[in-house]
């Protein structure tokens, strides 16, 4: 019984990270509300069930309501699959109809540097701007890139990082605020070098592992990390505002001088980035 609740939990959980996908991309289809409503009441429903089992009695004294209940909540999960099939029949049909926005990779942002470190030539005439989740595999996967472009610019090019943690990775804020608060101590970029490398099942004590491996006082970490965390979150609540003011939708985005970039390779960030440097030289 419980192998049942931990799969219908699972499902619930993949159906959360899509409506948190949906509500990124600012949908408010009926469908999707109803998605929405399903979710908030199968979660309570969940958690009641979780705190039944928790009580050592539960199993010897009800049995038979503790399956009534998971019975219910597999229909549940059923409704929630055929609401899901609508939507995405529905996103198939105004995708086809609407086509790409044709101003997504045109439009130039303003996208301020604010209070973010740039990495580079902090007055290059380039600066990459990306959102990121620190969980993120994504993420993640392109930092090399990133590097290799200021390898080649080294001078031209800076890099500025913007926090834009998703609400299913619970270690994507901590995991920022680290990287904040290593920053204090001349080791932000190296900090989040090593959580990128590092970011499958992140934890407080990895996190607080990598401090130890730069060398940073721990003492005045632990202190920035724990008393500076108001701070921390309104930094990376600015930086995740203004993620949704510029029309991010996932993990990671990248902007060139503010402008959407689809560049995942260093020969195609060249080949947008030489085009500007040519411009400027003019």
């Amino acid at each position: 019984m419980k192998e049942r609740a931990f799969m219908i939990t699972l499902v619930v959980v993949v159906a959360v990270f899509v409506g948190v996908v949906v509500a990124i991309q600012g949908n408010n289809a009926p469908a999707i509300r109803q998605l929405a409503e399903q979710q908030s009441r199968m979660a309570s429903a969940l958690h009641r069930l979780e705190e039944r089992f928790a009580q050592p009695q539960a199993q010897a004294e009800a049995p038979d309501a503790l399956e009534t209940k998971l019975t219910a909540l597999d229909k549940k999960i059923g409704e929630l699959l055929e609401i899901y099939k609508k939507f995405e029949k529905a996103q198939d049909a105004q995708r086809k109809q609407q086509g790409p926005d044709p101003q997504e990779y045109t439009k130039v942002h303003e996208i301020p540097r604010g209070e973010s470190p740039p990495k580079g030539n902090p007055d290059a005439p380039v600066t990459i701007t990306s959102f990121i989740d620190f969980e993120c595999p994504f993420s993640a996967r392109f930092q090399p890139v990133i590097d290799s472009v200021l390898e080649a610019y080294p001078k031209k090019v800076n890099y500025v990082l913007k926090h834009f943690p998703l609400a299913f990775h619970k270690m994507a804020r901590p995991a920022g605020k680290a990287v904040l608060a290593a920053g204090e101590q001349g080791k932000y970029w190296e900090m989040a070098a090593l959580i990128f490398k590092n970011n499958r099942g992140l934890t407080d004590e990895k996190i607080e592992g990598f401090a130890k491996e730069l060398g940073l006082k721990m003492k005045k970490f632990k202190k920035s990390y724990a008393d500076e965390d108001g701070k921390w979150e309104k930094l990376i609540q600015d930086d995740y505002a203004l993620g949704m003011k510029v029309q991010v939708r996932g993990t990671p985005t990248y902007f060139i001088n503010g402008r959407k970039t689809r560049a995942r390779n260093l020969d195609s960030f060249k080949k947008e980035i030489d085009p500007l440097l040519e411009k400027k030289a003019e």
